[in-house]
């Protein structure tokens, strides 16, 4: 069959050849076509690409890119073909499974990847894995593509590889809504880089982490402060995981007066309801709270300086 083929194309022009193209992808897309057909379409398509004129690879993937019937090995050499070939065909094609996918994000070129990550149909592991190899022009598509279902891993894949990035942070900022853990792992690498450059500068090793952990307290307090119900137990859940919720931060959230958040917080350190230790803080008076920090593991050394915050920031509202 091969040798049938080479002589059918012998002599061939390009233009013949982008013609063929056409009409073999037709039979590899169109329905009711006979079986011998398709499978001589199916022997065409695979010589056409691997043609050696760029032209005809490109006419081949447009005539291809709707079949749900075209053999593996065609797609496959379509999608690792150059840019102009690929990507009309990456962008819509449906042949390939969640494994084919996984492999292919890992070997085509950056723009075909772009081209990937604007599909409308991407899986959470794809999206994780587009995050992981990518550069910042995928990691930008991923954010504004609105159907990408970004998951906490690939956020963090794009923060740790591109938090450098200010236009990534902006996209990231400014065109999703974030979850909580991910706006603390934002304000957490902008406050990484701004420490590096300050020690950088001025050579301030010593004196810079005490400086940049209150302005990142900070600015993570201003963030939580537009918070309400749920989404307060979200920051402190994120925050504990993160090994953010230590007595300093505690203190500063009363003193920020987001005495609400506080409640969520110890409720989190302490395995309560919220309900609960909202009761204990509020009305349940000094030795409450005592027994709150205890059970929330705070050091003894700390709980009088947050019970007269508590006092402080309750005779503040009432």
């Amino acid at each position: 069959m091969q040798s049938q083929i080479q002589e059918f194309f012998r002599g061939k022009s390009v233009a013949e050849r982008a013609i063929l193209a056409r009409s073999a992808g037709a039979h590899l897309t169109g329905p009711g076509r006979p079986l011998g057909d398709r499978r001589a379409a199916e022997e065409l398509v695979r010589h056409l690409a691997c043609d050696a004129i760029e032209a005809v690879r490109e006419q081949l993937s447009k005539a291809v890119r709707h079949s749900r019937v075209l053999p593996r090995d065609v797609a496959m050499t379509i999608a690792r073909d150059i840019d102009a070939v690929a990507c009309p065909f990456l962008e819509v094609t449906e042949v390939f499974s969640e494994e084919d996918w996984q492999q292919l994000v890992r070997s085509i070129s950056s723009g075909a990847r772009v081209t990937v990550a604007r599909r409308p149909d991407l899986s959470e592991g794809l999206v994780e894995s587009l995050a992981e190899v990518g550069d910042a022009h995928v990691a930008e598509t991923l954010i504004g593509n609105v159907e990408a279902p970004i998951n906490i891993s690939a956020y963090s894949a794009i923060i740790v590889q591109l938090g450098d990035t200010p236009w990534i942070l902006d996209s990231l900022v400014e065109q999703r809504p974030l979850p909580a853990e991910v706006a603390v792992m934002l304000i957490s690498k902008v406050s990484e880089a701004a420490r590096e450059k300050l020690a950088e500068k001025y050579d301030l090793n010593d004196l810079t982490a005490p400086v940049v952990a209150e302005a990142t307290d900070c600015a993570l307090l201003r963030v939580i402060q537009d918070a309400e119900g749920a989404q307060l137990l979200e920051y402190a859940r994120s925050l504990y995981r993160l090994g953010e919720l230590d007595p300093s931060f505690l203190m500063r959230a009363i003193q920020f007066g987001c005495l609400e958040f506080f409640e969520a917080a110890m409720a989190v350190r302490g395995r309560i309801p919220v309900d609960a230790a909202r009761k204990l803080i509020r009305s349940g008076g000094d030795d409450a709270i005592f027994r709150l920090c205890k059970k929330a593991g705070i050091p003894q050394a700390s709980w009088k300086d947050i019970q007269r915050a508590v006092n402080s920031a309750i005779a503040a509202i009432n």
